[in-house]
């Protein structure tokens, strides 16, 4: 099932050929899967905090979150996440925002490299299970 964000635009009604998260039920486990996830304007499709790493990886949590949330699911549920980093050095805002919102500093597996837009300096993906399945 595909999963919209509350806070961000829809990535199809800009020709984009991905959907913000996905969700696959089943009778005993719900597994949500959230794609790359930036900072983006709310309701738009316009980049956020252009140059503000901590802005920027704060209005990025804050819309995974809210996709999460809207699944009944929440950061306890997080099987896998990626990060993303422009800078080796914008590693010190990612651990300052784990550390601010009580989660381990090993949340997310993190990789240095460039995202698809310029202005972007940090994106996640991110799974989120819930649920149980008996073998």
């Amino acid at each position: 099932e595909i999963v919209e964000s509350p806070l961000q635009a829809p990535a199809m009604a800009y020709k984009s050929s991905f959907s913000r998260a996905a969700e696959i039920l089943a009778p005993e486990v719900r597994h949500l899967m959230v794609s790359g996830t930036a900072s983006i304007k709310p309701n738009s499709h316009d980049v956020a905090y252009v140059g503000d790493i901590e802005k920027q990886v704060d209005c990025t949590m804050n819309a995974v979150h809210a996709i999460l949330t809207s699944r009944g699911h929440d950061w306890k549920d997080v099987t896998r996440a990626i990060v993303y980093l422009k800078e080796p050095a914008f590693r010190a805002a990612w651990q300052n925002w784990l550390a601010a919102n009580n989660l381990a500093p090993a949340f997310a597996v993190e990789t240095v490299c460039d995202v698809c837009r310029d202005e972007w300096l940090f994106e996640i993906e991110v799974d989120a299970v819930k649920g149980s399945r008996k073998i």
